[in-house]
């Protein structure tokens, strides 16, 4: 898995007149830190993990991950659990529960908060770049690191009052980012869906 400064030494490389100096290295982590949180949070279908949260105890909530979506939630041994709106409770069968907020809780005792935990399918949150030898979020796909290489050659470009070279680095970088969302949106596991006849 790439290192951010093998991001950096990427985006450095793109230009002969790029001058290192001209940034500190909290800047470029910056930099890349936001390119990835944001290209991650664009495609949150595509990067997926899962985490389990302890059963709270009788009458209280699971707290959700903190996330942009919430896929799906399950019990221990698999079963779907049903995320149903507060004022709409009987939508669905049970396992059932409504959020508000960041608060899971149970629609009557099924799942049970006293003795189980729920599994949260959710979009990856990066963890926050905060050095140089910073491994990359472990699911960005490696042939995509270009996209972050470009975003730094563009940061050093434009601090440096390379106007003319910044407006080319924008376009190749547009160029690549509309590649990426292309290979996102294909690169999906063919789902199998029931569909009900018109009644």
């Amino acid at each position: 898995m790439p290192t951010v400064q093998n991001v950096i030494d990427g985006g450095v490389a793109y230009s002969t007149l790029n001058d290192t100096t001209l940034a500190v290295d909290s800047e470029l982590i910056g930099v890349i830190d936001r390119a990835q949180k944001e290209l991650m949070a664009r495609h949150s279908s595509r990067f997926i993990t899962k985490t389990t949260v302890s059963a709270p105890g009788a009458g209280t909530a699971w707290t959700a991950p903190v996330t942009s979506k919430i896929h799906r939630i399950e019990k221990a041994d698999g079963t779907k659990v049903h995320v149903v709106d507060v004022d709409d409770q009987e939508a669905a069968f049970d396992p059932r529960v409504y959020r508000l907020t960041d608060a899971v809780y149970t629609v009557g005792s099924n799942p049970n908060p006293a003795s189980e935990a729920l599994v949260f399918i959710h979009a990856t949150v990066p963890a926050t770049l905060s050095a140089t030898g910073s491994n990359l979020q472990g699911s960005w796909p490696e042939w995509w690191t270009r996209i972050l290489e470009l975003e730094v050659a563009l940061f050093l470009a434009v601090k440096d009052g390379r106007a003319s070279e910044a407006q080319l680095i924008q376009v190749e970088l547009n160029s690549k980012k509309a590649e990426f969302d292309m290979d996102m949106a294909e690169d999906q596991t063919t789902e199998e869906h029931r569909y009900t006849e018109p009644g």
